[in-house]
């Protein structure tokens, strides 16, 4: 839709959205208009600066019309979240020039639309499979690939766990006069293999990077014409971006008039275990010749835990980082964090699961407003907690898979027919279902009343499908419900407009699983509306990793378990661990609980990570002991 000069306002006019208050550091990074880099502590705001700055570079019209913002982020929900924020605060015909994406649909979506421009041996067929690569592979690739001759004087052992973390590091085209080992020749197999050895080619993420990135750097033509797409380009989580990411971008918009903005925090660095790039911040800004910001305010946590935050974060990084809390707090001593040792881990439970009762009756702490976080393995380390809290009448689940697949793009329209179905009235629903409708099916407002009598129409008929006592509700007569409202919004453009969709049987898995866990909530509760509200999981205290945590916030946090065992890589990467463990703790807002328990699993200890516990006694931030 056409944006008309009335609409656009004067720079010098534009203040930020919905009586949103920037620190300055914030405001000078939205009218910032050359390359930029962003240092952002947690709860700074980093996604509500990136949906301001969005705003005012369109409404402005600073982003010219018809170009184009891209947002690039590591997780789904994040990229969904932000985009979802800009078109709250701008309106759809602005957030339409609004790109969110991860990296992987990112670049899985520049392949599928040059397929036939990348050059012959790194063009993958036109059905291919997304697949993972790891240890076990690399196994089946030397049983599978071409044996290197022999008599070349090389060492036929080799790291197989780094070469399953390296395989994709280096640019495209490999040089085949370059393969010097047994390394180098195995990657140039599995390059081969993969893509031209079989049926349908076998791509990792990793993979589609580089060939993207290849296809870019070899064709000035494609290059042109992606750079005249995109005005503006956002980083977010910018210290976890791999060197594979990064040379993509560079590639892409390095020495452009295109304007990057990164945003991230050193402190937050929780992916070197999955390649996260060393020193990217100093190499961005040499690359971009960008202008570096800093933003210092914490507006989520209260003022004791912001103090405690920045007593450890000058520990980690032996600085004197100054931070200061919003000032919507009005004592400076609000705020908990404490560390309490157990040493049974069913005391720990019962305990807990107390507290947690106590949380929710006294204080009218939601469920949601509860976070249970993990180092590894949920399953094991919150059974106990989880069947006591079940004891007192409350629900709590492992979010992991649930918080992926209620990312998925397809999942607002099931959403939004659900809850139409089964409530008298919705208008926030029914305003959302059609709007997004007639924005995937490109119809302007004026065919909106043919979509809205189709789509009523519908629900009616579904309303009293839900209703029919005589059908039998099993795991496959939902999925049967499930294609058939897709059909309704159209399936086949739903699979064109969103890349992931668009190969192999992603979505159909995906349906699937929602099929099955929407049939678990409907089991629990025998009730539609129940169910619903049950899977997006308004009933459920979420229990999650860390690393599933990022982005997230809540009133109070438990980290279960801040013991060496959890933390079973600190020896070998104390740096990553550390920024881990601060991860936890910077989610909560209020309340901040870690727990020890000294016979969990037939013995801890933590003298392994005494470096933490000694950061916490600096901070002084209390011990108790419930034994």
């Amino acid at each position: 839709m056409v944006i008309f000069l009335n609409n656009y306002v004067k720079k010098e006019s534009w203040i930020p959205k919905d009586d949103v208050v920037l620190e300055s550091a914030a405001q000078d990074v939205v009218k910032y208009e050359k390359n930029a880099y962003v240092l952002a502590g947690p709860g700074a705001g980093k996604t509500e600066l990136l949906a301001q700055k969005a705003c005012y570079l369109l409404e402005t019209n600073t982003s010219t019309y018809p170009a184009r913002i891209l947002a690039i982020s590591f997780k789904k929900d994040a990229a969904k979240n932000l985009k979802e924020r800009v078109e709250k605060r701008s309106g759809k015909e602005f957030a339409n020039r609004f790109v969110s994406l991860t990296y992987d649909s990112f670049a899985k979506q520049l392949m599928d639309r040059f397929r036939l421009a990348i050059p012959e041996f790194y063009r993958p067929t036109p059905e291919y499979e997304i697949v993972n690569f790891n240890r076990r592979d690399v196994t089946k690739l030397r049983e599978e690939a071409e044996e290197p001759s022999e008599g070349n004087g090389w060492n036929y052992y080799f790291d197989y766990e780094l070469f399953a973390k390296t395989y994709a590091n280096d640019r495209l085209p490999l040089q085949t006069d370059k393969i010097n080992s047994i390394e180098s020749w195995y990657k140039f197999q599995l390059w081969k293999n993969y893509i031209n050895d079989k049926e349908n080619s076998m791509l990792t993420f990793p993979m589609i990077s580089r060939i993207v990135e290849y296809l870019f750097r070899s064709n000035p033509k494609i290059l042109r014409a992606i750079r005249a797409t995109y005005s503006h380009v956002f980083l977010d989580e910018f210290q976890d971006t791999t060197l594979i990411q990064y040379d993509l971008v560079r590639t892409i918009f390095m020495d452009s008039t295109v304007s990057v903005t990164a945003v991230g925090d050193l402190k937050q660095k929780i992916m070197g275990w999955a390649g996260a790039m060393e020193g990217v911040f100093n190499q961005f800004k040499e690359d971009f010749k960008a202008k570096e910001f800093e933003m210092v305010l914490n507006h989520r946590s209260a003022p004791n835990l912001v103090r405690i935050q920045t007593s450890i974060i000058n520990d980690m990084m032996g600085g004197s980082t100054v931070i200061s809390p919003s000032d919507k707090w009005k004592n400076e001593k609000e705020g908990i964090c404490e560390i309490w040792n157990f040493a049974y881990a069913s005391e720990e439970a019962k305990k807990l699961a107390i507290e947690i009762k106590t949380w929710i009756d006294q204080e009218k702490l939601e469920r949601r407003d509860i976070g249970i976080l993990v180092r590894q393995r949920a399953d094991m380390y919150c059974d106990m907690l989880i069947d006591e809290l079940s004891n007192l009448g409350i629900h709590s689940r492992i979010e992991d898979q649930w918080q992926d697949l209620l990312s998925e793009n397809f999942m607002k329209y099931i959403i939004d027919v659900f809850f139409l179905a089964t409530t008298d009235r919705d208008p926030n629903a029914w305003s959302s279902l059609i709007s997004n409708v007639l924005s995937l099916r490109g119809d302007n407002e004026t065919e909106s009343y043919q979509v809205e009598k189709e789509i009523n129409s519908f629900i009616v008929e579904f309303k009293e499908t839900l209703k029919d006592e005589t059908i039998k509700v099993t795991e496959k007569v939902v999925e049967q419900w499930l294609y058939k409202i897709l059909t309704l919004i159209g399936l086949d453009l739903i699979k064109s407009s969103y890349p992931e969709y668009r190969k192999g049987k992603y979505l159909e898995i995906k349906v699937r699983q929602t099929a099955e866990f929407l049939f678990y909530s409907y089991e629990k509760h025998k009730v539609w509306n129940k169910a619903i509200e049950d899977f997006l999981g308004i009933y459920s205290i979420p229990i999650m990793s860390i690393h599933k945590s990022k982005g997230l916030e809540f009133e109070s946090v438990i980290l279960l378990g801040l013991e060496d065992r959890a933390f079973w890589n600190f020896e070998d990467s104390p740096d990553d661990e550390t920024f881990t463990f601060f991860v936890a703790m910077s989610r909560a807002k209020t309340r901040m609980i870690f727990t020890f328990c000294k016979n969990r699993f037939y013995g801890q200890e933590r003298s392994k990570i005494n470096v933490i516990y000694q950061m916490l006694e600096n901070a002084d931030v209390k011990q108790f002991d419930w034994t």
